[in-house]
């Protein structure tokens, strides 16, 4: 008899995790009918262009200052530039391969 009420409940949560999986993949293809309204508003458009302005602004001066502090010899001024070529050079690098990668070159160099 307990047997039987496990398999009810375990298919209970599966059904219930089957409409949420459902329910999230609906959400994502149609966008909610509120974006519509706003995405068409100027003032809304011009205050989301300043903004990502202002965040591409803060994350290139946080660059800058990070890489004064960190590019001080040859051998990081050679990662930074193989870095540099990688990202503009190809297409679809995985950021956190590179990082990886720039790393272990660090670590042998500095050996």
């Amino acid at each position: 008899m307990a047997h039987s009420s496990i398999s009810f409940s375990n298919s209970r949560i599966k059904s219930r995790s089957s409409r949420a999986i459902r329910s999230s993949r609906l959400n994502r293809r149609r966008p909610a009918p509120y974006f519509r309204r706003f995405a068409k508003n100027r003032q809304i458009k011009a205050f989301v262009d300043g903004v990502t302005a202002a965040a591409t602004g803060a994350i290139a001066g946080a660059a800058v200052v990070l890489g004064r502090r960190s590019i001080v010899d040859v051998p990081t001024v050679l990662i930074c530039l193989a870095t540099l070529a990688i990202l503009f050079g190809l297409k679809k690098v995985p950021e956190p391969l590179v990082i990886l990668v720039a790393g272990a070159v660090g670590l042998v160099l500095n050996r």
